[in-house]
């Protein structure tokens, strides 16, 4: 075995392999993607559109990488490729392509296409609403197709492998390390091989790019190899790259990131994970763990085992993160916590004497610091709500008018902090005010109340809002809507309900139908990625002195904390990575005071220096994002 890329992967046979963390890129926009297999078939980025070549951050040109992928869009035909046609001899050989489709229409399109020198190819294809995974090659005899596999546009990934068993003979499919097709389907005519010898994001054809085969969507991972990998290696990289974190392992150590309060000495056992045997003690200080001793690192485990502790603190939840051996190097699949590092937040709208603001203010998480950017909305809002994929912050109910009852969206690219084009269909389908959004962290978002019970839901990759509302939301108009969100599900809801949104369903189920989860709709919902949530514990618009905090995993109240700044209301909530800041509310009037608030200790420091918004002397019921 050896590292490639990051995360392990077979070399055996291995001519080709680019990984989006290969330690080569800069930034958001590149000339070429590396080659890792050694044999230098670095990839060049281009796209179709005019100004093909442009590396500015604002032209939108090229494949766009960001931590975890490389992002082309079907529009600008962008797409990776080499001519070098140094491609090893694909009379045999496999092909896997790590995918997060997201296009939406019928059209076949080509993820990978690859050809060697004698003009053999294979490539894959896939088809949205079909649910359609192909490959084909030159041949007709032995081209493939599976229609009844789980779903490729599903917003997830998926790992794609065909394996050529020599000329002649029916190509197998895999669909998540598992096979789904190995007989002849003969339906393709046959296709004369293009000018690249390999192209990621489109196919090429005897006259060079074929755009339309370019996809909407993801790619993280691309290996080739001029050997038949069997089914257990196949099913190996999906294990290693794809759905489970961690390969099989032992538990090697417990960090402990918050030591809690009121803990004595105490013991360690573990359950779930897919493995057993981990035991160990911890010892405390003061009441709080400062130490973990493992008796038994155990072993078989698939993924982190739930840490059980024997005596329980009286304050501060304490969150062990497990190490196992073997350990995934990549960063693809760390945990919910650490998938994004946050490291700057951004403020955006809010109103003030009835006059809504379109302005966007940005925030430093290490040091504190706040600076407008000016007027980068392109409507004033108040009374809003939104959501932030890795590069766009997205807000809607904006109407330049107080308080608005719109379906109209407003965005800011945070990535080069310039207003981002807005096209109808960002819009929401239900016009709204003063409605509530939660988000599955940068794939989808959810928006109910403001005067209508019904859903709009917006895919943050493809920017498109669903056709037609869900139905089954909350209502929430007088008095508003709050919300906050976890990994997998939401949760939102007014004085008189509260519901639960599961992601993967879009199903939504009754909490309470009063006012003992959320207390009302201005006093809003705090997000973390602790497995906690808060929101306002009394008050309405103002008059909120204390925070509920809600423990996810069993959905219940773990107490009141004070809030940092008393007497309010309407906030301006940002998410961070172990802290997070109000930046903006009502207290009687609208105006800029701030606080920063640690999710480990709950509890925060008020009107920090430098960290409140300036570009008016007041502004609440904004909405916020986040980047790394």
């Amino acid at each position: 075995m050896a590292t490639i890329g990051g995360p392990k992967v077979v070399d055996d046979g291995l001519v080709f392999c680019v990984d989006s963390l290969n330690g080569t890129l800069t930034g958001d926009y590149e000339d070429t993607w590396a080659d890792l297999s050694g044999r230098g078939s670095d990839l060049t980025l281009a796209t179709t559109t005019t100004s093909s070549g442009s590396t500015s951050g604002s032209a939108g040109w090229w494949p766009q990488f960001t931590r975890e992928s490389a992002k082309f869009t079907r529009a600008d035909v962008t797409y990776a490729y080499n001519t070098s046609h140094n491609m090893a001899d694909l009379s045999s050989c496999t092909v896997i392509c790590w995918l997060r489709y997201t296009s939406t229409d019928d059209t076949h399109r080509i993820p990978i296409y690859v050809v060697d020198a004698s003009g053999k190819f294979v490539f894959i294809e896939v088809g949205s609403s079909q649910n359609y995974f192909g490959a084909a090659t030159e041949t007709q005899a032995i081209n493939q197709k599976s229609n009844s596999n789980p779903g490729t546009n599903d917003g997830e990934w998926h790992q794609l492998a065909v394996v050529r068993n020599g000329t002649g003979t029916a190509l197998k499919l895999y669909f998540d390390g598992a096979l789904v097709a190995s007989t002849q389907d003969n339906v393709y005519g046959s296709w004369t091989a293009g000018a690249s010898d390999i192209s990621v994001g489109c196919g090429f054809n005897a006259s060079g790019v074929l755009g339309t085969t370019a996809i909407d969507g993801n790619i993280k991972n691309v290996t080739i190899y001029n050997r038949l990998l069997s089914a257990s290696e196949i099913n190996l990289n999906y294990r290693r790259r794809g759905r489970m974190a961690f390969a099989r392992g032992t538990v090697t150590a417990v960090n402990i990131e918050a030591g809690g309060t009121g803990y004595s000495n105490g013991t360690l056992s573990g359950t779930g994970g897919g493995g057993s045997g981990f035991a160990g003690t911890y010892t405390a200080s003061g009441g709080a763990i400062n130490s973990v001793t493992l008796t038994n690192g155990g072993g078989g485990y698939t993924s982190a085992p739930t840490i059980v502790m024997s005596g329980a603190g009286s304050s501060g939840i304490v969150e062990p993160t497990m190490n196992l051996s073997p350990t995934p190097s990549s960063r693809y699949w760390a945990s919910y916590k650490y998938k994004q590092i946050i490291n700057y937040t951004y403020v955006a709208c809010g109103y003030k004497s009835s006059s809504p603001w379109k302005s966007v203010h940005r925030t430093i998480c290490s040091t504190d610091q706040t600076t407008n950017l000016g007027d980068l909305m392109q409507y004033g809002g108040s009374y809003v709500s939104g959501a932030c994929s890795k590069k766009v912050l997205w807000i809607w109910g904006a109407s330049n008018s107080f308080p608005g009852n719109t379906t109209q969206a407003v965005a800011t690219n945070m990535v080069n902090e310039s207003s981002y084009n807005l096209t109808s269909a960002m819009n929401l389908i239900q016009s709204r005010d003063d409605s509530a959004t939660v988000f599955k962290e940068h794939d989808f978002s959810w928006t109910s109340g403001g005067g209508s019970s019904s859903v709009d839901k917006f895919n943050m990759h493809t920017e498109t809002m669903r056709a037609s509302t869900l139905s089954g939301g909350i209502w929430g108009w007088n008095g508003g809507n709050s919300g906050f969100s976890d990994q997998h599900y939401g949760y939102w809801g007014y004085s008189g309900g509260s519901q639960q949104i599961t992601y993967a369903t879009d199903t939504f189920s009754t909490i309470v139908a009063n006012n003992t989860f959320f207390f009302y709709g201005q006093q809003k919902g705090m997000s973390s990625k602790w497995r906690k949530g808060y929101t306002g514990n009394e008050g309405t618009y103002a008059g909120g002195y204390n925070l509920r905090r809600f423990y996810f995993p069993t959905l219940t109240n773990i107490g009141i904390v004070a809030k940092p700044q008393t007497n309010c209301g309407e906030e301006n909530f940002t998410m961070g990575q172990n802290h997070q800041y109000m930046l903006g509310n009502f207290d009687g009037a609208q105006n800029n005071e701030n606080w920063r608030y640690s999710y480990s200790t709950d509890s925060g420091i008020a009107n920090v220096a430098g960290l409140s918004p300036t570009a008016h002397a007041g502004q609440s019921s904004g909405n916020c994002g986040w980047k790394e």
